[in-house]
């Protein structure tokens, strides 16, 4: 079955009376799945008392619908009975005052964000609500799948400028302190990395300020794998106690890690929570056509975060824009449509929107969702329908098919990431450079992985004729040992600037590019300086160019390589260098920042400033990229017309799926691999032939068309 249907209920709304008129109405649009919050204060209203009569009513009205019901638990909504009797147990802000549980935009139920679960206290009372919860409707079999935690990351204080960042109480201290003890396993070597003297480990604490590197990113990564955790105890505990062994879900905030501007603060590693569950999966809340590309990047992080697992659009907001007083409306019903195919052309397997119904109170009252006040259609929820039946009735095709094979690694650094979010309270620069690159090959229809920096090895690197590193300033051991690997035995290798310019424990190097990466690169830095909104003059192959936004101006000596590129005063700008059978191509300025498109999916971050245009940049890195053999899988005539293949194993229909993002009426030509002898759309029925992997198609404006494709005959 491919999982198609809505968030529903969180907390108090929607109102009973209106449960079941909503599920027949969601089962007539072929959804076959809702998705509901147990909130915590909602649910255990009084200490030890559950509300079996709300869970069993909410299933009831599933059961007569025929529809799957699958419960998050959210416990970031202490009731008040807790937050009453365990005010030991607030978290604690960087000032060292305790926060006190109360309403927020996703839980305007109250109790946000709950009690510290570092406190074993607090993990055995969640832990008893779960027991409680599963042993009061576990045997229902309209539950199909449980969710540990929503969005699992540490939560923050947006109100705050910088955002402010938790938990500094003393359960949060100590679990610290033994996370450093692993890491560095004596007093010493914790000191001579962190540039500090301790004389015992209790005079160890977390950094209150963002003035060190190497404090505040262990402090992170601390929470990190503390979230990770958190989320494999929760769902253990889930599978200990579900008799019928259904899947433990989780899912991404906002796009997910590569995409979090405030990671930082949040600090959650989607590659090692999605470890922890059995599918993964990402929320995503576009804002127009312009977010298509972020939906891509952010379906393929998720997508190789869960490392071969199912993964799930999990929360798509269907483009009711705004909330409260500051609406925009509804985007039109097609952009709707072309964001639930661009989730699926890159791997999603399941589609949740946010929401089916508005929220009746709250700070997100009013928005987002694909009904109007009275759960009645509107043109929104018309195109989801359409889609949906259309997938769920050619389910096998979409659930059994896989990506195309990616020729291009993005290298993701959560290190990085982290330097990047201490110098500048952000991670802007660090997305728009992923984003930037990502959307270089996305435009082009060339298929891309991301792939984890603590994944790096020969053997995950093997597969990819180019691998790119968008913030290469700080890469984990690991990863720089095995990208050296990987250049000598034959791949190639494209670094922004400032490469390994800190060591593993982001101290100073005594040369850039560091960790041996000099010679691999065969250049080593002479200068760097800003270059934010300045615009270059430059040369790409002996043409005269300008690059906008390429943030840094690294100038080299010692360069022993060839230089592609060069600044206007004819000084290298970009080096490539033979290294054992393969290529390193080092530039001195952000090329992917450059054609940055600056959107975000998040629900708290959107559009920055001005999509870069820097098609200097862009040319050059597909120059690259052809050179290595890396053409799109799909062409088409138009450069508004993204397509991508899903793939079946055997004599089964392949699939197509093309988005127009055109303004107007296009005639599209399309080219394939030619394994193929006829189209169907799967949306209108339209037929046709295709000769030597070529045929047309006319798409409307912003139209997107799914057409299975059949395989010839074999000999």
């Amino acid at each position: 079955m491919f999982v198609f249907g809505a968030q529903y209920l969180r907390g108090f709304t929607p109102a009973r009376d209106q449960w079941l008129r909503d599920f027949e109405n969601m089962r007539g649009m072929g959804f076959n799945t809702v998705r509901a919050w147990l909130v915590w204060n909602a649910v255990e209203p009084r200490e030890g008392f559950i509300d079996e009569e709300y869970l069993r009513r909410f299933l009831d009205c599933a059961k007569e619908t025929g529809m799957g019901v699958g419960f998050l638990f959210h416990l970031h909504a202490a009731p008040e009975w807790a937050s009453r009797k365990y005010k030991d147990y607030f978290y604690v802000d960087v000032k060292g005052r305790p926060f006190e549980p109360a309403p927020r935009l996703n839980t305007p139920s109250g109790g946000w964000p709950g009690l510290c679960p570092d406190h074993p206290q607090t993990r055995e009372l969640e832990a008893r609500f779960i027991r409680q919860v599963v042993a009061s409707v576990g045997d229902r079999r309209e539950i199909v799948f449980w969710e540990p935690m929503n969005e699992p990351h540490v939560w923050v204080d947006l109100e705050q400028n910088p955002v402010g960042v938790f938990c500094f109480c003393e359960a949060t201290r100590a679990k610290f302190r033994l996370w450093l003890r692993r890491k560095y396993g004596s007093l010493e070597a914790l000191n001579a990395a962190w540039g500090r003297h301790h004389n015992e480990w209790d005079e160890v604490r977390p950094p209150t300020w963002r003035m060190a590197y190497t404090d505040m990113c262990d402090f992170r990564s601390f929470h990190i794998d503390n979230i990770a955790e958190e989320v494999d105890y929760r769902a253990s505990l889930i599978r200990s106690l579900d008799q019928r062994h259904r899947p433990v879900i989780a899912h991404a905030w906002g796009g997910g890690a590569v995409t979090c501007a405030n990671l930082g603060a949040m600090a959650f590693d989607d590659w090692k929570n999605a470890k922890q569950v059995d599918m993964w999966g990402y929320s995503a809340f576009p804002s127009d056509d312009r977010s298509n590309a972020a939906l891509g990047l952010g379906t393929d992080a998720t997508r190789c975060a869960g490392q071969g697992k199912t993964i799930w659009q999990s929360e798509l907001g269907p483009g009711d824009i705004g909330a409260g007083l500051k609406r925009e409306g509804r985007v039109p019903p097609e952009t709707t449509a072309s964001w639930t195919w661009e989730s699926i052309r890159h791997g999603a397997k399941g589609m949740l929107y946010w929401q089916y119904r508005k929220e009746t109170h709250g700070r997100e009252h009013a928005t987002p969702a694909m009904t109007d006040y009275a759960g009645m259609p509107t043109d929104t929820s018309r195109a989801i329908e359409r889609v949906c039946k259309a997938v769920t009735g050619n389910a096998s095709l979409f659930t059994q098919s896989s990506t195309v094979p990616a020729k291009v690694a993005l290298i993701f650094s959560v290190q990085s990431y982290l330097v990047d979010w201490c110098d500048n309270q952000n991670c802007n620069l660090s997305i728009e450079s992923m984003s930037g690159y990502y959307r270089v090959f996305w435009e082009r229809n060339i298929p891309v992985d991301i792939l984890h920096e603590d994944l790096c090895s020969l053997e995950t690197l093997a597969p990819y004729r180019l691998a790119i590193l968008p913030t290469a300033w700080a890469i984990t051991q690991n990863a720089r040992e095995a990208l050296k690997t990987y250049v000598a035995n034959g791949g190639t290798l494209l670094s922004d600037p400032y490469c390994c310019g800190y060591t593993p424990d982001k101290q100073l190097p005594y040369e850039v590019p560091g960790s041996g990466f000099a010679e691999v690169f065969g250049a080593r830095e002479d200068d760097m300086r800003g270059a934010r909104g300045v615009t270059l003059a430059c040369a790409f192959g002996g043409q005269r160019a300008t690059l906008t936004n390429g943030w840094f101006r690294e100038t080299f000596r010692d360069v022993t390589g060839d230089v592609l590129a060069t600044y206007d005063d004819g000084s290298p700008m970009v080096v490539r260098n033979q290294y054992g059978k393969g290529e390193a191509i080092l530039s001195g300025v952000c090329l992917g920042m450059a054609y940055a498109p600056k959107v975000a999916i998040s629900e708290h971050l959107h559009g920055r400033d001005i999509a870069g245009d820097a098609g200097a940049a862009r040319d050059f890195v597909l120059g690259i990229a052809a050179g290595k053999g890396i053409e799109p899988d799909v062409a088409t005539n138009k450069p508004e017309a993204q397509a991508s293949r899903l793939i079946n194993a055997g004599d089964t229909d392949d699939l197509l799926i093309i988005i127009s993002l055109s303004r107007e009426p296009e005639s599209i030509a399309v080219t394939l691999p030619d394994s193929y002898a006829w189209f169907t759309s799967i949306l209108t029925g339209a037929e046709g032939a295709i000769e030597g992997g070529r045929f047309g198609l006319r798409l409307a404006p912003k139209e997107s068309q799914c057409l299975r494709l059949a395989k010839k005959a074999r000999a």
